[in-house]
């Protein structure tokens, strides 16, 4: 169960992943060690998965973006596999539903 400690580190780790300890315990009044448990406690059940970073497209030279429906004709394990390994992999997809 989260409390309102959590649920306002997990806000401001949103906005800012790379925050240092000591200004995210002052953001969410709390003092720096208890901030800093509650955090590993959050990355350790699996609230926070990972952090990433949120690349600009534009200064990377990707201007348009595509939204893409595939069709699979081979729906076994091995092809389906295959496809999955293809979008895992491939650094153009951003993400699949």
């Amino acid at each position: 169960m989260l409390d309102d400690h959590d649920l306002r580190i997990l806000r401001v780790i949103q906005r800012d992943a790379d925050i240092n300890i000591n200004d995210l315990a002052e953001q969410v009044n709390l003092s720096r060690t208890p901030c800093w448990r509650r955090l590993k406690k959050l990355e350790e059940q699996g609230v926070i998965q990972k952090k990433v970073a949120i690349l600009d497209h534009k200064k990377l030279g990707f201007s348009v973006h595509a939204y893409v429906q595939v069709s699979i004709k081979d729906h076994e394990l091995p092809a389906l596999s295959r496809f999955l390994t293809f979008v895992e992999d491939c650094p153009l997809v951003m993400e699949c539903n």
